[in-house]
């Protein structure tokens, strides 16, 4: 081709790569990678089981990824389900208008109790209003779930692949056939970036989980500032969640623009955005104030 020099064809080749790996890396990020969960329908295993339940989920609204799903129901143990006891998850994906069954098999050929807590701690802890205690126990009772926010968080397995799941949970005494048999239909959808605001939400009372814990916590905070704020010393801005005591956001942060300015006076302030989403709590990165701009139209 005329006009096109050795160079020119060099740097076409490295933009086809580079083209080449962001669509391999975009198809990679599509298919599996940090992940959130949301139930469909509970339902039984066919056949006679010790355990039962009928809990119908809250619709998901894929506008609100970060919404906590309600469950109300029922769920009835009549025998209690310890750490003498197997726990068998299998998942079936949907693929081809089909199930493709055992995708994922995992086993637990004892301490049923603790890696069900362990692993499913939020369920746990609404359905079967489970309290850490040693041994690991869940008492045989009927437990009534009346609109309860249940956070599908499973704390052991930070990337999964995408997709629509049928999941099978048995459990019963080792060496004996199983005494509960479960089935849920959810979808493992990719995890919602939390946005970087560019102007501070002061919140006063939501409903958060730490560490997989949902509680009514108060968010205590400064009123929101005047339009040239002055503080005499930092303070911190805290989640407390009884002994605890989280840090959620620092205030205030410094401009860096008073640095350059000669004369000495009391540095203003900029509040870092706060952001509290319902099933976690997630610190925010405090950007340069000429970068928040771009951030956020890059988020939009």
């Amino acid at each position: 081709m005329k006009g096109l020099s050795l160079k020119h064809l060099n740097v076409i080749c490295v933009l086809l790569v580079g083209l080449n790996i962001a669509g391999a890396v975009k198809q990679l990020n599509s298919f599996a990678g940090p992940w959130i969960a949301y139930a469909d329908k509970y339902y039984m295993c066919e056949g006679d089981y010790h355990w039962s339940w009928s809990l119908k989920p809250t619709h998901f609204n894929p506008a609100r990824p970060l919404d906590v799903q309600r469950l109300t129901g029922w769920a009835n143990a009549t025998t209690p389900m310890t750490d003498q006891t197997f726990l068998h998850v299998t998942l079936d994906i949907w693929n081809n208008n089909m199930w493709k069954e055992n995708a994922f098999v995992f086993k637990f050929p004892d301490h049923g109790c603790t890696m069900l807590v362990k692993n499913i701690p939020d369920f746990s802890r609404q359905v079967f209003s489970y309290k850490p205690r040693t041994p690991c126990l869940i008492p045989a009772a009927f437990y009534e779930v009346n609109d309860k926010p249940v956070s599908y968080l499973f704390p052991n397995v930070p990337t999964m692949i995408y997709g629509h799941y049928r999941l099978r949970l048995a459990s019963g005494y080792r060496g004996s056939t199983p005494e509960a048999c479960f089935m849920v239909e959810c979808h493992v959808v990719p995890k919602p970036a939390v946005p970087i605001i560019a102007k501070g939400i002061f919140c006063r009372t939501t409903t958060i989980s730490v560490n997989g814990t949902p509680a009514h916590a108060s968010v205590s905070v400064p009123p929101p500032p005047p339009p040239s704020p002055v503080l005499e010393s930092p303070k911190s801005v805290f989640v407390r969640l009884g002994p605890k005591v989280v840090p959620v956001i620092d205030a205030p942060e410094i401009d860096p623009d008073d640095k350059k300015k000669k004369k000495k006076r009391t540095p203003s302030v900029r509040y870092r955005a706060c952001y509290v989403s319902k099933p976690t709590v997630q610190r925010q990165r405090v950007l340069p104030k000429r970068r928040l701009v771009s951030s956020a139209v890059q988020a939009l």
